[in-house]
């Protein structure tokens, strides 16, 4: 009315408002091969509503450290802002060289909460074959090193590079997962088609030649074949190294005149346990006995032994 004017102040106040959250959140991982793998990045993901309530509500696209992925860390996942509702969370995009987009998820959004969905799981795969002696009677050669590269596919392009850096595996040691001596196992590979050939041949065998190829399309392990095409039946390629022989040629002479002495008799043996000790209940058992020679038959004092695969033998 006007009137006290005068007695009117100016002031304010503070409230303290406590306003429930109207939205959700959400986190997850990525990782390779289980539930506890090591971390993986350069996914994407998209998260689209499944309820009608949220009928209209765009699909929202999260990709690995982009601008809808509030961690940072490579493999982490979290996103806020959500709507209450069920959702479906989708692994878009594959990284590179990796097998295997998970299975969708229904994720339900609640109010004020964060929700966890776990892992979602990625795979490399494997490359599986066999080093034996060429023959009817095949048998495992250990000691033998391969040279596996790409020749196309995600395996020979960035990240992996794995046409220019091929990878080197060395029985029972680099790269080879298979305790087994002559069978090998390369693991964590991206997909592509490979080659595979035999660089360093194990002592006393020539080299195999041969090209083998493996094609990496799943988790599953390829076998090697001939060909990049293998046909309905083709079995797995198995390298074969043609086993070195050389035979042993014994003297024999007067230790006086040095005159060559024929018809001494000796035994070829095997040796059993690959040192310098020997013992002739052990080394030279039947079991162990090779040939039985005589000095004269193959010349003056001389005798030769039949071709022998490398190794250590003893002349008794």
């Amino acid at each position: 009315t006007g009137e006290n004017v005068e007695n009117l102040k100016d002031g304010t106040g503070n409230q303290a408002l406590s306003l429930p959250k109207t939205c959700g959140s959400l986190v997850w991982t990525k990782r390779v091969g289980a539930d506890d793998g090591q971390f993986l990045g350069g996914a994407t993901f998209s998260l689209s509503p499944a309820d009608i309530t949220l009928e209209g509500l765009d699909p929202r696209t999260i990709a690995d450290n982009g601008e809808e992925d509030l961690d940072p860390r490579d493999g982490y996942f979290a996103t806020d802002d959500i709507v209450p509702g069920d959702y479906m969370l989708t692994e878009t995009t594959v990284p590179a060289g990796y097998y295997g987009a998970s299975e969708p998820r229904k994720v339900t959004i609640t109010a004020g909460d964060q929700t966890e969905t776990g892992a979602f799981i990625n795979y490399l795969g494997s490359i599986a074959f066999t080093k034996a002696t060429k023959g009817d009677a095949m048998a495992l050669v250990p000691g033998a090193t391969f040279t596996i590269t790409a020749l196309s596919g995600p395996a020979a392009q960035a990240p992996w590079d794995l046409d220019t850096n091929p990878i080197i595996v060395k029985d029972n040691a680099e790269h080879d997962d298979d305790a087994n001596g002559g069978q090998f196992m390369v693991t964590g590979l991206p997909m592509g088609m490979y080659s595979v050939t035999e660089t360093t041949r194990p002592v006393g065998y020539d080299l195999d030649a041969a090209t083998g190829y493996a094609n990496v399309v799943n988790a599953k392990t390829a076998a090697v074949f001939a060909s990049q095409m293998p046909q309905e039946g083709d079995q797995p390629y198995v390298f074969q190294d043609t086993m070195r022989l050389a035979p042993i040629q014994i003297s024999k002479s007067d230790q006086t005149s040095g005159l060559p002495l024929n018809g001494a008799t000796f035994i070829l043996c095997k040796d059993s346990k690959e040192s310098e000790d020997f013992d002739p209940a052990v080394d030279c058992a039947p079991e162990n006995q090779i040939q039985t020679l005589t000095s004269g038959d193959d010349g003056n004092g001389v005798a030769i032994s039949k071709p022998l695969p490398f190794g250590m033998y003893w002349v008794w």
